[in-house]
């Protein structure tokens, strides 16, 4: 029989003659010749289900003619996906069960990735799934952490504006200064582009067999369009520089993101960000020291 392997994105499909009794791994072997993907780095999904590799396809009914996709991790983080703005027939609070079936709808296509753009076109959604402790979910305000810098969860390096983070910078509509690598805090709101912007959320539903019981479910939500209104490096609790980017619900009052909880920003400008960096990583016991490459100079927005 033979499946067709496509990407997320259906830009790549390759069909493949398979045995019903042959694993996933197989297939994965056959793909990594072919795509010139390391075998540990695809992901494969069979009707919204991620696929153990040592199951079979007769494990999962799979039919001939019947699609596989393919997701690859630890490739350039870019994704080039230009649906800007709001998806028709898709209303704010709609929910899906995972994050294949939301890159499915469209809202959100990187099933993986938090932030789904790139430098040339801006960035067009992000994820809220609680990756980051550094984030602050205010509901109508969100302070949002770029991406990058991590190996296998953990920060191991600087985030850098580049990728999917120069992305979401762009989407702010001012020049990004490449020499000073100094951060924005917009004053038009109105101008920034907008980002389609989904959370992760949990609920507790009663159980099928016994209404007195309940069981915790992850679902994801589609929460409508934020704006990018600005953007800074921040020394993480990880002893890291991480970019923050401020997101504001299209249509909120401006003024309101300065009174929510009492909210305040402290503008400082600051050329030790570095040092400090490398003093708190000492203070967590971390031994090597990666050095940024680049200006370092930045402009710190605390919240106090």
């Amino acid at each position: 029989m033979f499946v067709k392997c496509t990407t997320l994105d259906e830009k790549i499909t390759k069909d493949e003659n398979v045995e019903i009794t042959w694993t996933f791994r197989q297939l994965k072997f056959i793909l990594e010749v072919k795509c010139q993907i390391p075998s540990q780095d695809i992901r494969l999904y069979y009707q919204y289900r991620l696929v153990e590799d040592d199951r079979t396809f007769q494990d999962y009914n799979v039919n001939s003619g019947d699609i596989i996709k393919m997701e690859w991790l630890n490739q350039p983080h870019t994704y080039n996906d230009k649906s800007k703005g709001a998806i028709d027939g898709i209303e704010v609070g709609t929910f899906w069960p995972s994050r294949l079936e939301v890159s499915n709808a469209g809202v959100h296509k990187p099933v993986q990735w938090g932030i789904s753009g790139d430098p040339k076109n801006g960035a067009v959604s992000v994820v809220l799934s609680g990756g980051y402790e550094e984030d602050e979910d205010m509901g109508h305000v969100i302070f949002y952490t770029g991406s990058g810098g991590r190996t296998r969860g953990v920060q191991s390096d600087h985030q850098t504006l580049t990728g999917c983070n120069e992305g979401l910078a762009k989407n702010c509509k001012v020049n990004i200064n490449r020499c000073d690598g100094i951060g924005v805090l917009t004053s038009n709101w109105n101008d920034c582009e907008p980002v389609r912007v989904v959370r992760q959320v949990e609920y507790m539903i009663p159980e099928e067999k016994n209404a007195n019981k309940c069981r915790k479910i992850s679902l994801y939500r589609y929460d409508g369009l934020y704006r990018i209104c600005g953007y800074w490096p921040i020394l993480g609790r990880c002893g890291f520089v991480l970019w923050r980017f401020l997101l504001a619900q299209d249509g909120i009052d401006q003024r309101q993101v300065f009174t929510v909880k009492n909210l305040s920003l402290t503008l400082t400008y600051s050329n030790n960000i570095l040092e400090r960096a490398q003093v708190e990583r000492k203070r967590l016991g971390v031994s090597k020291y990666s050095s940024y490459r680049g200006d370092d100079r930045w402009l710190l927005v605390r919240s106090q």
